[in-house]
């Protein structure tokens, strides 16, 4: 195999060995995954391809299952477990794709027929699989490329001169693994792309200068910004590395990277939010720029689509939730099944023949929650969940397999926690990737956790790894029951309280101190973030499909989206916006809001003043409406819209909305801190009648609640002395 092959040869590979049709399927779907993605696959296609060539169109179903075993030891082999999983996963996905599309010519399928292609490593470990035999003569045929450093050479052999290979390996070879092997693979992609139009390019120093220019383009059809960035710093570093040491001309004109103001540093290369309109593609929106609707259009459709992708989450939580609250009615009614029809406890209740255990089944009521077996094994469980948090039974054949149908009885699933998460994230704005990982406790640093509070809301702590600090969110809830909470009222609060309940028991087993801790094959553990963000695609599978908006959503963008949706429903409001964000407030306008949104926003704020001042300047008219050319039904219209205007604020523009009301003041409240004077208050919120007062006592204790640790002893000290008073 050409240990250079170029993603474009890759594609030519498949067409040619796969045909038509997988070439096709495989281009889309490459359309919808990253770049480092498309790359993991192809090469691997190319790789086996003498193995799934045949089998993929000659539709051979075990051949195809012996063959994924083949590619899986040959990976373990070669790999480290990580990647020889995330390889493997991923081809094996793309196949399922193909044949689902209708790319791969299949016998008729389904989800349990494809159910294969999920066991075709069929109960092997990493080091078992490694120990594995493959045929000589199949793995002779694999085209695997080259050790990157031995393909660096190639390169530097065919593309430059022999000094200039010389102090490319020298450069590299100068630094750590990780960092040496980023460089060998820019510089292996950028020679094999300036060679192919001037072989002798480090003689022609415009040929370099355009090569340059043309790669760093291209980098962010690839990658986000900050990687195009750092790609092109590596490449530069190495032409100046060449320059110092008198291998090029030192008076090439080097091209500059990716800099300038924060501002111009706001390149995505996919839309960041949960719109079909690309904020960030000038191009696209130039001609709606200066269009009235536009802002409102704007708001309109991301709030739809957020509202959409929090309708389907709430489902989800809501129906996982009853199952786990129906979990223990579950296990009561097999236990007295198995005692009404046998005399035996359940313990022994696994003593009892097949063919009686068949019997048992075919007179299990129609009505009861869950089937017999599904019935039997949540009872299993339940009565020995250390076996079930330490992994349980996998096995296809056992009587005690657990699956997804067990699992939401007894605990938290992960379907139901990526749902939770969108609503969390949604609501209250906190980074995804802090949120997957937030413990409720720790002692190390940043101090994390997840904490009810009196009245019901619940403040969490998490820490932002990048940022290398923690902080503080909170989320308002109120003291409803949540076995009584509707779908409609499920908040971020309500999702945090119930995955603290669904997890408690795992949770004080395990001893695992993380929030989100699902049962998966290997037992109760904290899944990756790679997990979570692939059962939220799959959630995605039940919205509306002709959205693409919502099918290319994920947790960031939902975030992203919803700090822009209240930019635009403020006003221009950047201070609100950053809370919402966690951000500070320069970089939430740098990095969330396009300049030109902002301007737009600010250009209707002033236009609206300059209606005021000119409504103003004619008011001495002897006829003002006939000055402006409008009746006068159209003048008092025109006037109140005009000073109908949040932004104007201050006295004059309260007496315009309220001119009845002109002896109206708000009038302050102040509270004397004391203990006395705080248990007063605290027994008027649970005894009292005067709803305004109850309520400037609930602000007053909140305030206390959230102040100095003085003010927060105080306010101990008073509960603690409510509830000797209640106990007495």
């Amino acid at each position: 195999m050409d240990t250079t092959m170029s993603l474009d040869e890759k594609y030519a590979f498949i067409k040619i060995h796969y045909g038509e049709s997988i070439h096709g399927g495989t281009v889309e779907l490459f359309k919808e995954i990253s770049y480092s993605q498309v790359m993991k696959i192809s090469k691997n296609l190319v790789a086996y391809s003498n193995i799934l060539c045949p089998v993929l169109l000659s539709s051979g179903r075990k051949d195809l299952t012996y063959c994924l075993k083949l590619v899986a030891i040959d990976l373990s082999q070669r790999l480290a477990k990580p990647t020889a999983y995330s390889n493997f996963i991923s081809l094996k996905t793309h196949i399922i794709k193909l044949i689902e599309r209708g790319d791969i010519t299949w016998v008729p399928y389904s989800t349990e027929h494809l159910s294969f292609l999920s066991v075709a490593i069929p109960k092997m470990t990493y080091e078992e699989l490694k120990k594995q035999a493959i045929p000589r003569k199949i793995q002779l045929g694999f085209k695997h490329v080259n050790p990157k450093i031995g393909v660096f050479k190639e390169v530097l052999n065919k593309t430059c001169s022999p000094e200039i290979s010389g102090a490319l390996i020298n450069h590299a070879m100068a630094y750590k693994k990780k960092t040496k092997q980023r460089i060998i693979a820019q510089l292996t992609d950028f020679l094999n792309g300036i060679t192919t139009d001037k072989p002798d390019w480090y003689n022609h120093p415009l040929v370099l200068q355009s090569e340059l220019i043309k790669f760093r383009a291209n980098l962010l059809d690839r990658y986000q910004r900050n990687t195009a960035y750092l790609h092109f710093h590596i490449i530069s570093k190495a032409i100046r590395t060449l320059m110092e040491q008198g291998l090029l001309d030192s008076q090439i004109d080097l091209p500059d990277n990716y800099k300038g103001s924060w501002r111009d540093q706001t390149l995505h290369a996919n839309n960041p939010l949960v719109s079909s309109l690309d904020l960030y593609d000038l191009k696209s929106i130039s001609s709606n720029k200066d269009t009235p609707r536009f802002l409102e259009l704007l708001k309109k459709e991301i709030h739809t689509n957020l509202a959409c992708l929090t309708d389907v989450a709430k489902d989800i939580v809501w129906k996982g939730y009853q199952d786990y609250l129906l979990g223990s009615e579950v296990v009561t009614q097999y236990k007295n099944f198995i005692v009404q029809h046998t005399d035996k406890h359940i313990d022994i209740e696994a003593e009892l023949a097949p063919k009686f255990q068949a019997k048992l089944s075919a007179i299990w009521p129609e009505n009861n929650i869950s089937d017999f077996l599904t019935s039997k094994r949540v009872a299993y469980y339940d009565s020995n969940y250390e076996f079930y948090i330490a992994g349980g039974t996998n096995d296809p054949n056992s009587p005690y397999k657990v699956s997804n149908s067990v699992n939401r009885y007894l605990g938290l699933t992960i379907e139901v926690a990526s749902a939770m998460q969108t609503i969390i994230v949604e609501e209250i704005g906190i980074n995804p990737f802090s949120l997957y990982d937030i413990s409720i406790s720790s002692d190390g640093v940043g101090r994390e956790f997840v904490q009810i509070t009196d009245e019901g809301s619940v403040r969490l702590r998490a820490l932002k790894k990048r940022a290398k600090q923690s902080k503080t969110r909170k989320a308002k809830g109120g003291p409803v029951l949540l076995s009584q909470i509707q779908k409609s009222d499920i908040d971020a609060a309500t999702c945090l309280k119930m995955a603290l309940e669904m997890t408690s028991r795992a949770r004080n087993s395990s001893e695992i101190r993380k929030l989100w801790i699902i049962r998966t094959a290997n037992g109760v553990q904290h899944v990756s973030d790679t997990a979570f963000q692939h059962n939220f695609n799959k959630m995605k599978a039940s919205l509306p499909s002709e959205n693409n908006a919502l099918q290319h959503s994920t947790l960031k963008k939902i975030r992203g989206s919803k700090g822009v949706l209240i930019f635009l429903q403020s006003r221009g409001d950047a201070l609100r916006t950053a809370n919402y964000l966690g951000n500070k407030v320069e970089t939430t306008l740098n990095r969330y809001i396009p300049p030109y949104l902002s301007e737009l926003i600010y250009r209707n704020k002033i236009r609206a003043f300059q209606n005021i001042l000119l409504y103003m300047a004619i008011g001495l008219e002897d006829s003002p409406s006939d000055a402006l050319n409008m009746s006068e039904e159209e003048l008092k219209s025109q006037l109140e819209v005009a000073f109908n205007n949040e932004d104007m604020g201050g006295n004059f523009y309260d007496k315009l909305k309220n001119p009845n009301d002109e002896n109206t003041q708000n009038k302050e409240v102040y509270f004397c801190v004391s203990i006395d004077n705080i248990i007063t208050a605290l027994i008027y919120i649970k005894t009292g009648s005067d709803p305004i007062l109850k309520e400037q006592c609930v602000n007053a204790v909140s305030a206390i609640s959230e102040s100095t640790v003085i003010m927060k002893q105080m306010l101990r000290t008073a509960q603690l002395a409510v509830q000797k008073s209640e106990v007495k």
